[in-house]
């Protein structure tokens, strides 16, 4: 019987790493570390740091541009995840100098750096263009649905969310007296029971002063059009919309069938041909292959920013695959 030399996957060793002998050049993670070092401005990043005189020193946010964006094209943008990453995988120890930064650190830095991200989009941009990445032939302005960081249970109409918050406080009122009426004895059993019941009440009031504090500090959204009706609000992220369309013909024309009748003649059908070869693919390998089906995040501003760092991963990929940076 032949013989093969021992191997065994579970068996861990001490290896001597040199950071940039891994990031290999045609590769993404090359052209990220390569644009993020040379080429990018990230002045914006650096401004909200006062540390200068005290304090102690804060990760580079080159470090930790690098880490969220190589971590996005894998589709991962949980925060303990990338630290997790940082801890184990040989790449992401390379782009980090083998500095592990919190997730805290990580989670902060992307919901609070819009304006900055948005400042280095652009950067990154005009890179694309000067290389001759952008066709100049085409401007297109297309959207698409994705999910935001809210429940629908949360969701409603200010009628239907002082319904819910009726609901809610006859619950509690239902449990305090059934609460009050079965715990006469002092059984195991009745502790139990009274454990139970005093989270349930306590989770019950949480919910119902969640819904009163919003319908105080808030106004019913109204809808856009010649019809303005209210619209459903969300309580965990009031920026957020549920989008809807129209199923009733029976109505008057609007901008939308305008439009329509515009995409269906034959000129607008050769324009919205090309969609599919300019939008599409970027909403294809964002969505698809980078795995974004739900913003993490929440917020206008918040979720901007991170559909912007997507973007960015999107562009940095031209760039590594068919840019200067490919050789």
């Amino acid at each position: 019987m032949a013989k093969f030399k021992h191997y065994d996957y579970n068996q861990m060793s001490m290896v001597l790493i040199h950071y940039l002998e891994q990031i290999q050049p045609g590769t993404f993670e090359f052209a990220l570390h390569y644009l993020i070092s040379e080429k990018l401005d990230l002045s914006a990043f650096q401004k909200p740091y006062k540390n200068d005189a005290e304090g102690r020193p804060a990760y580079d946010p080159a470090i930790l541009l690098k880490i969220i964006l190589f971590a996005y094209t894998k589709g991962i943008t949980s925060s303990r995840e990338i630290q997790w990453c940082c801890e184990t995988n040989i790449i992401f120890k390379a782009l980090s100098c083998d500095t592990v930064p919190h997730f805290t650190t990580i989670a902060h830095f992307v919901s609070s750096r819009a304006q900055a991200i948005e400042a280095l989009f652009e950067q990154v941009l005009l890179i694309c263009d000067q290389q001759g990445l952008l066709g100049h032939e085409l401007f297109a302005i297309d959207g698409c649905k994705m999910r935001s960081n809210a429940s629908k249970e949360w969701s409603g109409t200010f009628k239907e969310l002082e319904q819910k918050r009726h609901k809610l406080k006859r619950l509690i009122q239902y449990h305090l007296s059934e609460h009050q009426e079965k715990d006469t004895c002092e059984s195991e059993e009745s502790l139990e029971r009274h454990n139970r019941k005093t989270k349930t009440i306590q989770t019950l009031n949480a919910a119902a002063n969640k819904i009163d504090a919003f319908l105080k500090q808030n106004q019913p959204r109204m809808g856009k059009g010649k019809r303005s009706k209210e619209v459903k609000s969300n309580i965990t992220d009031p920026e957020s919309a549920k989008m809807t369309i129209a199923l009733n013909d029976q109505r008057a024309p609007t901008y939308t069938d305008w439009m329509k009748h515009r995409v269906d003649s034959p000129k607008g059908k050769q324009i919205y041909s090309h969609r599919m070869s300019v939008v599409e693919p970027v909403f294809g390998n964002i969505g698809t292959n980078k795995g974004l089906s739900r913003f993490s995040l929440r917020g206008k501003n918040k979720v901007q920013g991170q559909w912007q760092l997507y973007c960015l991963v999107h562009n940095v990929e031209k760039l590594a695959k068919y840019g200067e940076l490919s050789g």
